[in-house]
């Protein structure tokens, strides 16, 4: 892609600094999460692919999550898995009850245990409802050296010889990619409710499937929470926007707001963009699995790249089906609008979380 930010335009930006990845557990840590979204290129066409590994660790218990989605760019063709453990159910579980003590601490006891009784009924019955969901006994297995994380075929090693990361990723009717990941040498780090979050966007993958060689880039997302990291998803909609080969936005907001921050990736390095930017809902889609309404449209605005965008699905059915009250809306979009005076196109990966712990009443 062209540099259209430099056609006769200054950009005001603030550098901001990298820190070197961490792929390892980190010690005390609560929760832990290795993921990675992207597009990889086949003979057929572009597959959007979209892996996630996530460790919680509360109270005494275990839970962990697996997630694979592929999704074709120009056919009907879709693989996903999302598969949970007994021990997640149970954290879930934990937190709803403490939701409903704090916001209704005088409920009778009697009605608060028919609550849960029911809101457990609900999560029974999820696997029946959702497409690719299911218990999984095993969950997520690690190896601190050298670094390790896998489960359900998904699986990120770090080679320290080569600086990179070997991946394999199931993809359904038998396929899986395999392949490696250049890993870079800083990746943006940022704080949230008790937590960190790293990010590094396009890195270049070379693999295979079914012994034929593939190319693509993807993002690299490492999150890690302490004693006070919210048990579960953290609420909040981001957006992961690929404009070209070089060029990539991170724009992040808290739940119920309309504004955010902008982080532009120029070859990899990240800048702030200091007026932020703005996305308001343009269409609306309701989960059959779950009830939830997301948001599935947007009109974007990003003020300082004089962008204004409407990102539009290929396909609304893009819910990670999480027990009760944790599901995710992480979809891919179709990117078109105008960036400084000229027409462009390009895709971002949506994802959009919920408090946690918000039962029914």
């Amino acid at each position: 892609m062209d540099d259209p930010l430099m056609d006769g335009q200054e950009l005001e930006a603030i550098p901001l600094e990298t820190t070197r990845l961490q792929l390892g557990p980190v010690p005390g840590a609560v929760r832990e999460g290795w993921g990675v979204h992207g597009v990889i290129s086949l003979a057929s066409g572009d597959l959007h692919v979209a892996a996630a590994l996530v460790r919680l660790t509360r109270r005494g218990v275990d839970g962990s999550m697996i997630l694979t989605d592929v999704l074709s760019a120009t056919t009907d063709e879709r693989f996903r898995q999302v598969l949970f453990t007994p021990g997640l159910v149970s954290l879930e579980a934990q937190a709803v009850e403490e939701d409903i003590d704090a916001r209704l601490p005088g409920w009778v006891p009697g009605l608060k245990r028919m609550a849960l009784k029911r809101h457990a009924r609900d999560v029974d019955g999820l696997p029946a409802r959702a497409q690719g969901v299911a218990i999984d006994q095993t969950g997520v297995r690690l190896a601190a050296a050298p670094f390790a994380v896998s489960g359900a075929g998904v699986l990120f090693a770090h080679d320290h010889g080569r600086h990179a990361m070997r991946i394999t990723l199931p993809m359904g009717a038998g396929r899986a990619l395999e392949g490696e990941l250049a890993l870079p040498e800083g990746a943006l780090s940022t704080t949230m409710q008790g937590g960190t979050a790293q990010t590094a966007p396009a890195l270049t993958l070379a693999g295979k499937v079914i012994g034929r060689a593939v190319g693509g880039q993807l993002w690299f997302d490492r999150v890690w929470g302490g004693r006070d990291a919210a048990p579960g998803p953290i609420g909040g909609e981001r957006f992961a926007v690929t404009l070209g080969a070089t060029w990539h936005l991170l724009l992040t907001r808290a739940e119920g707001e309309t504004e955010g921050q902008a982080v532009l990736f120029e070859a990899g390095e990240p800048v702030d963009l200091p007026s932020g930017f703005r996305a308001e809902a343009a269409e609306s889609w309701t989960s059959p699995a779950t009830g939830r309404r997301y948001p599935v449209g947007w009109t974007l605005s990003v003020p300082d790249l004089e962008l204004t965008a409407r990102l539009t699905t290929q396909t609304p059915d893009q819910e990670i089906a999480l027990p009760g009250t944790w599901p995710v809306w992480h979809g891919v979009t179709v990117l078109e609008g105008d960036l400084s005076g000229h027409p462009m196109a390009g895709h971002a990966r949506v994802t959009q979380r919920g408090t946690p712990g918000r039962a029914r009443r």
